[in-house]
């Protein structure tokens, strides 16, 4: 599957029903920029460096919405390789490290006004 990611210049998700795809994670990663659903967890993981959120208020608003963004990225090469490149940063933030970094955050920023530290014990 990677190597199919590898020869594409573009991830298109229609899934209605998804919540959100580790496909696109990894359609990020190789750089390719998505085109997906504005909805649920895929709104979270696309930003607008990184691919092309598509409205679903109703599914000729959706058809159109595709379309209009196939003919823009078919038609605009350089933008294409500006969302490609925005989507190799993008997948930065779902790397392991990344993960840990913000979990850490959280634990920090829920625990600072209790007085208790990362630990347990108060120190940090």
């Amino acid at each position: 599957m990677i190597a199919a990611l590898d020869e594409g210049h573009l991830f298109v998700i229609t899934s209605l029903k998804d919540l959100t795809s580790t496909v696109l994670v990894e359609a990020l990663s190789r750089g390719l920029p998505v085109l997906c659903p504005d909805h649920c967890g895929f709104a979270d993981a696309l930003t607008p460096a990184s691919g092309i959120r598509l409205p679903i208020t109703s599914p000729p608003t959706f058809i159109a919405a595709l379309r209009d963004a196939l003919l823009l990225l078919h038609d605009d090469e350089a933008r294409r390789r500006c969302l490609s490149v925005g989507a190799r940063r993008r997948a930065r933030a779902f790397r392991v490290e990344a993960k840990v970094l913000a979990l850490q955050a959280i634990y920090a920023r829920v625990l600072a006004p209790t007085g208790m530290g990362l630990d347990g014990t108060g120190r940090r």
